[in-house]
């Protein structure tokens, strides 16, 4: 990839520059014109890896800042044992009806061990 975008910088008149070769005018000009025989996916691969590397590999080309991480998804603490103690309280009142089997069956396979211990503890 690089020297491709070499070979063709040297045949636009662009010094072989690190600045200058990765500075995002010319990657974004090479990826529209210098690309002519690549596919639609390959050639957003080839802009998507010189677009990262100019971004990595230079000092004052105006690369725009990456964009803030996100962090992964937390997943919720387990039930307290308070909490088991209200849904086993509540289920037998639903109000649905035909709900209650239901509920009081997928209770009763929750796999996580804090249900299940506290059912037998219920017993």
């Amino acid at each position: 990839m690089l020297a491709a975008l070499g070979t063709w910088c040297l045949s636009q008149g662009i010094a072989l520059d690190v600045e200058k070769v990765l500075h995002p005018d010319t990657v974004e000009r090479y990826c529209q014109l210098g690309l002519t025989r690549t596919t639609e996916q390959s050639s957003a691969t080839v802009t998507s890896v010189l677009r990262r590397l100019g971004h990595v590999l230079t000092v004052r080309a105006p690369w725009w800042p990456q964009p803030p991480v996100h962090r992964c998804l937390e997943l919720p603490a387990p039930y307290s044992v308070k909490e088991l103690a209200i849904i086993d309280r509540d289920i037998p009142v639903h109000a649905m009806a035909g709900y209650n089997h239901r509920v009081m069956q997928n209770w009763f396979s929750d796999p996580r061990p804090e249900v299940l211990a506290f059912i037998e503890n219920r017993k």
